[in-house]
């Protein structure tokens, strides 16, 4: 792999900008959390979410009592979201027309690791093949006309729940819906799972910063596409932060250029609100984005809280610094639709992010 310009002029600004943590560990802190934990989810919620997956598929016809959608079914309702949900990891529907990858930067441990740890894989059936990432550029050569879909999880998702969230956006979004062009999904995964030695605020801290990382490898990859190939971003919850460090290392690099997101429940670092320069780069790239925003999630409500017990006190979330900087952004808030829940496989079944991944996909 060749070391591109991209990566010894952003090596250095990436050791450097690591932000000073304030890790203040104290009881009372502690038992919020839990307490926030224990309450603010209903049983039904939990059964749902990242940390608790359903049952192999191998348990039984599908390892939950919920048929798959099938491949013409024209887009899934709330009612209906068991359906989604139950979808086991080896049983969807995808089209043949379609592509479907995955990019991992779990092995990559900092900024100067060797571009080859990404590890490249692409669904076949039933199966995950490891190929390599000259084969996933080749084949976007082949075809740079076919739209490209990056699925970018969040927080607490290790691989097996990228490559399920990311089917999952994938199935509710553009396989059950015979009207979207051939698209080519690539799911970015990073390793954000919690580490079982350390506790849930020390997790987060680390995640945190692991962001400056995996958007480092992230622009390395989006440095190698061909320009006529125009990505599409789906981000969840921190990982916007991936992916905007992403959009700013590129900028930072002479390599800036306009991407389209779709961001849901995006969270930042605690400290992106006084990040001047990676607020200038975004804002000045011509960027299309569409925030999904949730005031009554708990979990962004907890990140906010943790934050000002940290030191952190900016006027302005991350969320509002981005919208304030980026020229033609929308934003639309959800809570009372969504409620407090913290699931990507929910909010991507709401009208309004069917409605905006079209928009921007058509633009």
């Amino acid at each position: 792999m060749i070391d591109l310009p991209f990566m010894t002029n952003l090596r250095a600004r990436h050791r450097t900008d690591l932000p000073e943590r304030k890790d203040r560990w104290t009881l009372a802190l502690s038992l919020s959390w839990t307490l926030i934990a224990a309450l603010a989810l209903p049983p039904a919620a939990f059964a749902q979410s990242d940390r608790y997956p359903v049952p192999h598929h191998r348990l039984g016809n599908f390892g939950f009592p919920y048929e798959p959608p099938r491949p013409d079914e024209p887009g899934l309702t709330p009612f209906r979201r068991p359906m989604l949900d139950g979808v086991p990891e080896l049983n969807f529907c995808q089209r043949a027309e379609d592509e479907l990858w995955l990019v991992s930067s779990r092995d990559l441990e900092s900024c100067n690791d060797d571009p080859a740890k990404l590890v490249c894989k692409r669904n076949s059936g039933d199966e995950w093949r490891i190929t390599s990432l000259p084969a996933l550029l080749a084949s976007i050569s082949v075809e740079p006309q076919m739209q490209t879909v990056v699925v970018v999880p969040g927080y607490r998702t290790d691989e097996f729940w990228s490559r399920r969230r990311g089917k999952q956006a994938y199935q509710a979004l553009i396989g059950n819906r015979p009207s979207v062009k051939p698209t080519r999904l690539i799911i970015w995964a990073w390793p954000s799972e919690e580490s079982p030695d350390v506790g849930p605020f020390r997790n987060y801290s680390m995640k945190e910063a692991r962001t400056h990382v995996d958007g480092f490898w992230m622009g390395y990859f989006l440095s190698l596409l061909p320009e006529e190939c125009d990505p599409f971003f789906l981000t969840y919850s921190l990982g916007t932060q991936v992916t905007v460090t992403a959009f700013a290392d590129l900028t930072a690099a002479g390599a800036g250029r306009g991407f389209r997101m779709l961001a849901i429940a995006p969270v930042f670092r605690c400290d992106w609100p006084q990040a001047a320069g990676e607020i200038a780069a975004v804002s000045t790239s011509g960027h299309k984005i569409v925030v999904i925003r949730n005031e009554a999630d708990v979990a962004l409500c907890a990140f906010r809280t943790w934050c000002r017990l940290n030191g952190y006190r900016q006027d302005r979330d991350g969320v509002d610094v981005l919208v304030a900087s980026v020229p033609g952004i929308r934003q639309w808030d959800v809570s009372d639709v969504q409620g407090r829940e913290h699931n990507l496989a929910s909010y991507i079944q709401l009208p309004v992010v069917a409605r905006e991944f079209d928009s921007l996909l058509s633009r």
